[in-house]
């Protein structure tokens, strides 16, 4: 208290009536003194001298001048006494709605440490789901290039068993001075390989399905996590508007919003790195899609 200097200057207008007072007091003391005195004096004289009336009517006026005089402090000293009360209460008031003051400040601390708390949480909530969405998306980009090796590793298979029987019915049908031996060997080796394509393109078209089918369940995946991406950016939005919008005057010491506003911004970078990422594996699946259209007018 003795370094705020509003209760300083209350305390020394305080003083001063009272130091006033005290002055004023020693003057009546020494008054009273110098009255006993004169009247020590006076009766004296008029012992001594047989008495001089004017004389002593002076004194008597001196007196009651000075018992005036005396009434008049007397008179002060109660003023004065009625200031100082008036000024303690005050006091009494300023002190009581200062620590009014100070309870509700108080408060307000308290209540922006929690939202500071929640939003800490609500940004570890979104960056959770940011990292689980990242992780399913590479998972999905990981299993639709296995499915494109592998329909492209049926389309090799398909399109070398069409030119090996393409061949040997060019072999066969060229004159020949054998027994029939050698045509019967291509006509066996064309039926084997015609079951071997037959089952190839059954393996393909079940392939094809499976794409599809594997197709579907990544556009599906694609639009869940285009879904949490915008749950995300909605998150990250109002985590932005409750930063903006909260009132730090009131509590200065708070260090909290200033680490938020790095992680909102880490936040939306790690929002656009993902996007990215989304928008890569849509091009792959229209990839996909291209190629199984390409398969079927192959067949065709």
């Amino acid at each position: 208290m003795n370094d705020d200097p509003l209760m300083l200057t209350i305390w020394q207008r305080l003083n001063e009536p009272i130091e006033q007072l005290k002055i004023t007091k020693i003057q009546l003391q020494a008054a009273e003194e110098q009255v006993k005195v004169w009247k020590a004096k006076t009766w004296e004289k008029h012992k001594e001298m047989g008495g001089f009336k004017k004389q002593a009517d002076v004194a008597d006026q001196a007196v009651t001048a000075l018992t005036s005089e005396l009434e008049d402090a007397e008179d002060g000293k109660r003023s004065l006494a009625v200031q100082v009360e008036d000024l303690k209460k005050r006091i009494d008031d300023v002190m009581e709605v200062a620590r009014m003051k100070i309870e509700d400040a108080k408060e307000d601390i308290h209540t922006l440490k929690t939202q500071n708390e929640a939003l800490v949480a609500k940004a570890a909530d979104v960056e959770t789901q940011t990292n689980e969405t990242k992780n399913e998306l590479q998972t999905a980009k990981f299993e639709l290039g296995i499915a494109r090796l592998r329909a492209q590793t049926s389309d090799a298979d398909l399109l070398a068993a069409k030119k090996e029987i393409d061949s040997l019915k060019s072999h066969a049908a060229e004159p020949s001075s054998d027994d029939g031996t050698n045509i019967a060997h291509y006509e066996s080796r064309i039926e084997l390989l015609n079951t071997q394509l037959q089952a190839s393109k059954v393996a393909v078209e079940a392939l094809q399905g499976k794409l599809q089918a594997e197709q579907r369940s990544y556009e599906r995946l694609l639009r869940t996590s285009e879904k949490r991406l915008l749950d995300s950016r909605s998150v990250s939005s109002d985590l932005l508007h409750s930063y903006l919008t909260t009132d730090r005057t009131k509590a200065p010491e708070a260090k909290q919003p200033v680490i938020m506003t790095e992680k909102l911004r880490n936040h939306e970078w790690s929002l656009s790195q993902v996007e990215k990422s989304s928008a890569s594996t849509t091009a792959q699946l229209s990839d996909a899609a291209d190629c199984s259209a390409r398969k079927r007018r192959r067949q065709e």
